[in-house]
């Protein structure tokens, strides 16, 4: 059954005027896509074409999923590869934050990176508390408007987990199960049973300690050329303003370090891999 696009602005025809040139109303297919519409522009024309050159792309090559873990380089990678998501040996697939590896058909690759997870924690505070400016602009949850309400620091917030004062320490525990940022890397491979499970099905992981080295190896795996470069600009890549104290006392450090226990050991676990698969980081 064919569709038909919606143009004009004529509230009394759902938006399309039988006035409009004969031209605009002309019927074509898209024989990439598999549809036939009404031809509006030639705007509209030059889109569908891209949408299916891309589609026949995709039908050639193995996809890469990209998840992307809060606070990791994903935003650089992801900022880096936008412009070449199909000019490589594979086509490769972004995801937001929510996309997780059950998301990812059996068989298909997946690449991702890791950070210290403490490291991580503190650039994630200011990040939220921000509410992702400059390069974003996300209000916060409600949760979170308690949370960045009481603590003004990553140090205080990491502090109250071991606080003696029950509200103290119930808002802190509050904040790092529920601002989405905080969250356990497990959030995103569910066990370890199941992560082990799709080994086979991992195409790279990398580390935001070293993201420019590991990027030069992700893009020669992609079969990227040079050019693709990360991102210089701090907006761009989602970096923190400089001027942030990051500071964090031993105590908060003890406690973080308890706190993300389960996600060393998941990093501890990724470094294994990597080294009982060297093919994993082989350009």
């Amino acid at each position: 059954m064919a569709h038909k696009a919606r143009v004009g602005n004529n509230p009394g025809t759902g938006g399309w005027d039988p006035n409009e040139k004969r031209t605009q109303t002309s019927r074509f297919s898209s024989p990439g896509l598999g549809i036939m519409l009404r031809a509006p522009t030639p705007v509209m024309s030059r889109i569908l074409d891209m949408a299916a050159l891309l589609l026949r792309k995709l039908k050639r090559k193995p996809a890469v999923h990209l998840l992307h873990l809060p606070k990791t380089g994903g935003t650089a990678v992801k900022f880096a590869i936008k412009p070449y998501l199909a000019h490589g040996s594979y086509v490769i697939i972004p995801h937001p934050h929510k996309f997780k590896l059950r998301d990812v058909p059996d068989g298909d690759r997946v690449c991702f990176m890791l950070r210290d997870p403490i490291a991580r924690f503190g650039s994630a505070f200011y990040s939220r508390q921000r509410q992702g400016r400059p390069r974003y602009s996300s209000r916060w949850t409600p949760s979170e408007s308690l949370v960045f309400r009481r603590f003004d620091t990553a140090d205080q917030l990491a502090m109250a987990l071991s606080s003696r004062d029950a509200e103290e320490i119930g808002l802190a525990r509050m904040a790092m199960t529920s601002v989405g940022h905080f969250a356990s890397y497990w959030e995103w491979f569910e066990s370890e049973q199941y992560f082990l499970s799709r080994v086979s099905d991992l195409f790279f992981i990398g580390f935001q300690e070293r993201l420019d080295e590991d990027f030069s190896i992700l893009r020669s795996k992609l079969g990227l050329p040079e050019e693709v470069q990360l991102p210089s600009d701090h907006v761009q890549s989602h970096k923190s303003p400089s001027g942030v104290d990051r500071s964090l006392s031993d105590e908060a450090i003890r406690n973080l370090k308890v706190w993300y226990e389960r996600d060393y050991e998941l990093i501890a676990l990724c470094e294994r891999i990597i080294r009982e698969h060297p093919e994993m980081r082989r350009r």
